[in-house]
């Protein structure tokens, strides 16, 4: 493949893959992300976004150059998407517990700079708790491989690679929360809170699936 051209692919789906992971991948850091800024905590939000999508770009980075057996183990792979169905379980507990003033009244931000530090590291310490995302950023850079759309051989292109999937991972979680702040006044608090609790109990239902699931496939 002309270098160029395989340098403009690597940019182009490293980009479309992270904002696909900040956006539409419902994972517990979108969630925290929609709930902040519809609560109009617009840095809170933009400081979860930068915080999950660096841990994201460490994990990216480490699927496409030194994975090996411990990462595709299966006590490994069982414990941490255990973990990561039991935080999805407690955030949808925290998006059915809020409840916004009624009325459409403005909800003004409390944003601080400890809370965007503290949001910060929440973004970050969430993604850090599911090494799992390695398999996947593996399996993503597989599909690429496999279909000849992208070559990962030199370190340049990893390095690209990962940087691309970190711009495109703040772009799309940015992007939902410009969306979220220009549109959410046209919603009453009351909407917004049901909205809230209709998601966490989504959030909450599919959370005990994944744990049937599990045990369905491991214990019996």
């Amino acid at each position: 493949m002309n270098l160029d051209l395989n340098f403009f692919n690597i940019i182009v789906f490293s980009f479309l893959i992270g904002v696909f992971a900040s956006t539409l991948a419902a994972g517990p850091v979108t969630l925290l992300v929609f709930r902040n800024a519809f609560l109009g905590n617009y840095m809170k939000s933009v400081s979860l976004v930068f915080g999950a999508a660096i841990m994201e770009s460490v994990y990216c980075f480490l699927a496409l150059t030194i994975i090996d057996s411990f990462f595709f183990n299966e006590l490994f792979q069982i414990t941490f998407r255990l973990l990561s169905v039991v935080i999805l379980f407690f955030v949808g507990v925290y998006l059915f517990k809020t409840s916004l003033p009624e009325g459409r009244k403005i909800i003004t931000s409390k944003d601080s700079s400890s809370s965007f530090v503290q949001s910060f590291f929440v973004g970050f310490t969430l993604v850090m708790l599911n090494p799992t995302i390695i398999l996947t950023w593996s399996a993503a850079s597989i599909v690429l491989i496999s279909f000849k759309i992208i070559e990962l051989n030199l370190i340049a292109e990893i390095i690209f690679f990962t940087i691309f999937s970190l711009i495109g991972s703040v772009f799309g979680g940015l992007f939902l929360v410009f969306l979220i702040k220009k549109y959410k006044n046209f919603l009453s608090n009351s909407i917004i809170t049901y909205l809230f609790k209709f998601i966490g109990v989504i959030v909450m239902i599919v959370s005990i699936y994944f744990v049937f699931d599990f045990v369905l496939l491991y214990v019996f």
